[in-house]
């Protein structure tokens, strides 16, 4: 994907087992992961960079999340906010995203009006739950 993304760098994902993000540096085979859908990932570009993809719509993706901080992706064409996607995730307590600008993760407490961001199609969230459940999308 890295090759597909103009002035793309690397392309992070989060490893559940470790709480860290591990990273794919483009034009190299260290940490070549498979990207898979409903998961969401950290795209490092050098510039303003206009990506778009085309092909066969996802459908419904059921996700297995374990205890702690999960990354997920949103691909549906209706964007939602924070609150409302926590909502439907079972046992899940918080919910965040990557700002570019502060360049820092702002998150939303479940059950608050507390950072309740818009989340719309291609963006990644990580959410935290409070144990092991199933996530459909």
């Amino acid at each position: 994907m890295a090759k597909a993304i103009p002035n793309c760098t690397h392309i992070s994902e989060w490893n559940i087992s470790t709480s860290s993000f591990v990273s794919h540096q483009k034009g190299t085979d260290v940490n070549n992961f498979t990207i898979n859908d409903g998961v969401g990932y950290m795209v490092y570009v050098e510039g303003d960079t206009v990506f778009e993809v085309n092909g066969i719509e996802i459908l419904p993706v059921t996700m297995s999340l374990q205890q702690g901080w999960n990354s997920i992706g949103w691909f549906n064409e209706t964007s939602t906010d924070a609150e409302s996607l926590a909502q439907n995730v079972t046992n899940c307590t918080a919910i965040a995203y990557w700002n570019n600008t502060l360049c820092r993760f702002i998150t939303h407490p479940v059950g608050t009006n507390i950072s309740n961001f818009v989340v719309e199609r291609g963006d990644g969230c990580l959410v935290y739950v409070t144990s092991e459940t199933t996530w459909i999308q």
